[in-house]
């Protein structure tokens, strides 16, 4: 049995979230191959049996164009959305291509839209697993002008062709879905013990005291960690991608024994920009978030009201973090209780919803 499975390239949070409802796919159904599609990092997959996935590079979608880490561009982003339709047709028949000679009996999306024309051509059922759809992202800049207006009802559009949607908490999805289906929190938490994560580290990071990681995509620049770090001595800060910059600064090395959510695991908090794969995997395993709010992406707004109430959230103003200003917003979330963990069952529940339908 083979199964078709694109994921959007934008950030790491599709990607993760996928590659857990892949790893409960695979446990549920022993002759199963999954055939991911995506121009996501191929690092995220790496946990994943390797003689039963297959991953090549494919992006049905283009996601939201960032200028930094904190600001996702409108103009940029939809001159990205125009140039990926026109160059529809090209992109779609390479895949009704692929899925005819991988021979797969069904797909799974999270979320590009042209999945949806890949559906109609081909008659397979398409299952969207999703905290957001980009029609219901793209929407609050696409009213203006009636050229605006046709190129939201073509995306949205494609997604009518779906055959179900399975709504992952903290976001908001368009109506053009025949079902939608509200599933529980899908995160994939460390599987290793805490004293296994810490002997994987350097000693610096086991040292006594409150560890917080700096988990921004792109990283932190040294001078703003210099800053942030010179206040609180007693805390050690984890960072994935950067030096040492300071003595209670520690590099950590990420690779397929040691992942993201593996130091997550043993941190009492993070500091990042918010986003569902991030404030998935605090909830599920109690981590704190310390957040700078992004500008111009809608999901923030609907994620924070939903997250606050599974997850310890901790809003620090873009201009402190860059100020390196990071001091009352760390003391304020290590001065409280570490918040329990919340279930996360989704990845199971998906892949039943998914073999079920194929």
């Amino acid at each position: 049995m083979n199964l078709a499975y694109y994921i959007s390239g934008h950030g790491y949070g599709h990607a993760r979230r996928s590659a857990e409802v892949i790893r409960r796919l695979l446990q549920q159904e022993p002759g199963l191959t999954v055939h991911i599609r995506t121009s996501a990092p191929a690092f995220i997959f790496d946990p994943l049996p390797q003689q039963r996935i297959a991953l090549e590079s494919a992006a049905l979608d283009p996601g939201a164009i960032e200028d930094d880490a904190l600001r996702v561009s409108r103009d940029k982003t939809v001159a990205a959305v125009r140039a990926t339709l026109d160059r529809a047709e090209s992109l779609v028949s390479r895949e009704v291509e692929f899925l005819r000679r991988a021979n797969v009996c069904g797909i799974v999306a999270d979320i590009p839209f042209l999945t949806g024309e890949l559906a109609r051509r081909t008659g397979l059922p398409v299952i969207g697993c999703s905290n957001f759809t980009w029609d219901w992202i793209y929407e609050p800049w696409l009213h203006d002008t009636a050229q605006d207006r046709d190129l939201l009802a073509t995306i949205s559009g494609h997604y009518s062709h779906f055959s179900a949607l399975l709504r992952m908490p903290f976001g908001g999805v368009s109506d053009v879905f025949p079902e939608v289906h509200d599933t529980p929190l899908v995160a994939w938490p460390s599987d290793m013990t805490p004293d296994a994560v810490l002997a994987c580290l350097p000693a610096r990071a086991r040292a006594k005291g409150p560890r917080i990681l700096v988990g921004m995509r792109g990283g932190c620049s040294a001078e703003i960690l210099q800053r942030a770090v010179a206040a609180m001595p007693d805390v050690t800060f984890l960072v994935t991608e950067g030096s040492a910059v300071a003595e209670n600064v520690v590099p950590v090395k990420l690779g397929p024994s040691l992942m993201f959510g593996d130091v997550l695991s043993v941190c009492e908090g993070v500091i990042s920009k918010l986003g569902y794969g991030l404030a998935a995997d605090c909830a599920a395993m109690g981590v704190g978030i310390i957040w700078p709010p992004r500008h111009g992406f809608r999901e923030d707004g609907a994620m924070v009201p939903e997250a606050e109430k599974v997850a310890t959230l901790v809003r620090i103003e873009v201009e402190d973090y860059l100020a390196g200003n990071w001091t009352r917003a760390v003391r304020g979330l290590l001065s409280g209780p570490r918040r329990s963990a919340a279930p996360a069952e989704g990845g199971t529940w998906c892949a039943r919803f998914i073999l079920d339908r194929m």
